[in-house]
């Protein structure tokens, strides 16, 4: 298995990826996930060096725990639009070094401990109205995020060291007439609130 350089699941009609399938397939470049998947299980795809993109199907509900761990070129996650997820797990895509751009789609309403931790070359990062949500060190030693979008009324709930590492001066957009309450919640306040229609 850790030869193989890329994998089409296209045609096959398999609603989860167990755990662990694809773990260690270090030269794997490149990955079609099936249409109507619904889950992407513990360590599925972890420690996966070489795979460079991924486009996560609309129909994908619940991205699990260390899904995409230590995958340290992975550079471009693409959500389909109108999609089911509802959550992302913890450690799932932690230590991705190279992604620079996160748009977290409609519909997520938590992201777990970890999960996008030693992003070290994030520069985007936009979370949806639907966030709840993001656990402790969500976003830790992210130290080249340059611009926040939140598009939540309501500040979701962050912990003190959810964005450890992240420069507080950065712009962080916010729904107008919501940028009071962000000023006034704990650790968004820390941050430069935008007002954006």
């Amino acid at each position: 298995h850790r030869n193989i350089k890329h994998i089409d699941l296209s045609a096959t009609t398999s609603t989860t990826l167990a755990e662990g399938a694809f773990e260690n397939c270090y030269k794997l470049n490149s990955l079609v996930l099936p249409a109507q998947l619904e889950k992407i299980s513990y360590m599925a795809v972890a420690e996966c060096v070489n795979l460079q993109s991924i486009v996560i199907p609309a129909s994908v509900v619940e991205i699990d725990d260390r899904a995409f761990e230590n995958c340290r070129i992975l550079s471009s996650i693409t959500f389909a639009e109108d999609g089911e997820l509802s959550r992302i797990g913890n450690w799932a895509f932690y230590n991705n070094h190279e992604l620079t751009n996160v748009v977290i789609p409609e519909g997520v309403t938590e992201i777990g401990l970890a999960a996008f931790y030693g992003c070290t070359y994030l520069k985007e990062l936009t979370l949806p109205s639907t966030m709840h949500e993001v656990a402790d060190n969500g976003f830790a030693l992210c130290s080249k995020l340059r611009r926040m979008n939140v598009a939540a009324s309501t500040p979701p709930t962050v912990a003190a060291r959810t964005f450890e590492d992240v420069d507080r001066a950065i712009p962080v957009y916010v729904p107008t007439e919501s940028v009071g309450l962000y000023k006034a919640a704990p650790v968004w306040k820390e941050f430069n609130i935008v007002g954006r229609d």
